[in-house]
């Protein structure tokens, strides 16, 4: 993020290179670049390489990198020992059918690190991740429905994004936040199995979980939500979402990869106590497409 009167005017570096990647990037990607998160107003800059904790874009700018990679990169760019250890592992190969002895180290790293955490399965992305656990939670309860917080990202699987454009403006009743579709051409049905709850909200969650619970197979928690600006959780808020679980035998799915790489066992344990499942993604694996469905070997 810049300061607008760089962003209009383009003071204080040049940026021409950047203008002329993002011409190009428009011939062949519907926006220009591909991905939504990205500033690009007037034009996004084009990165050439990271250092540490800065960024050199294609016009030679050196910049101080304060989203790294949205929080994942916590030993910021171009870590050697990563960087090394990758660089080795491509001579021996890239890619197997079969398993190696790397994924089990990892197992049992993340393991041991995340108490409630005891079985693993590997996946490409974070959407992965939840879509699978969702699955998962589904084939457990025997129930179709998922809860999820208003606005929270968890993917792009359409019922972990229903729900994640709502807003109170566009609340039409004040006591329900309707499950807004992620595109247009969702079918319908996706929303009549989402229940969107307000962060934060205690009454919300005990009115809307009471009457979803027959149906509810789990509910999607972003423990301190990184797309509505790291809102810390009301110290009552989190575990009310837990006993519900409790009371009614859904199961809890908190998300979000960069809350793992604040504290050796992350914010987990300490605001969500055991879920049943844990589905983060890019900061497991170092930022490489990655994710995972963990949970209790149960």
């Amino acid at each position: 993020m810049f300061h607008p009167d760089i962003l209009r005017n383009g003071r204080g570096f040049p940026r021409s290179r950047s203008e002329h990647f993002f011409k190009k990037g428009r011939r062949v990607f519907p926006t220009g670049i591909t991905r939504v998160t990205v500033d690009h107003e007037p034009s996004p800059l084009y990165i050439s390489r990271g250092e540490g904790a800065y960024l050199i874009d294609v016009d030679g700018n050196r910049l101080l990198d304060l989203n790294n990679n949205f929080t994942t990169l916590i030993h910021g760019h171009g870590f050697l020992p990563v960087a090394d250890a990758v660089a080795d592992l491509l001579h021996r190969g890239t890619c197997f059918s079969n398993p190696t002895e790397h994924e089990i180290t990892l197992a049992e790293l993340l393991i041991e690190r995340i108490p409630a955490i005891e079985h693993i399965r590997f996946v490409n992305s974070g959407t992965e991740a939840v879509m699978f656990s969702i699955k998962a939670a589904r084939a457990f309860t025997c129930r179709p429905g998922i809860a999820r917080i208003e606005g929270a990202y968890h993917g792009a699987y359409d019922w972990a994004e229903t729900g994640q454009a709502v807003s109170p403006a566009i609340w039409n009743d004040p006591l329900r936040s309707p499950a807004v579709p992620a595109y247009r051409g969702m079918p319908s049905s996706v929303g009549e199995e989402v229940t969107v709850i307000r962060f934060n909200d205690i009454a919300d969650l005990e009115r809307r979980i009471a009457s979803a619970a027959p149906s509810l197979a789990c509910i999607l928690i972003d423990p301190m939500p990184s797309r509505a600006g790291l809102i810390a959780p009301e110290p009552s808020f989190l575990p009310l979402s837990r006993r519900s679980r409790s009371n009614t035998g859904f199961s809890s799915l908190p998300t979000r990869s960069s809350i793992c790489g604040s504290h050796i066992w992350g914010l987990r344990p300490a605001m969500v106590s055991t879920p049943t499942w844990s589905p983060p993604a890019k900061s497991s694996a170092a930022v490489f497409p990655s994710g995972r469905s963990a949970g209790a070997r149960r």
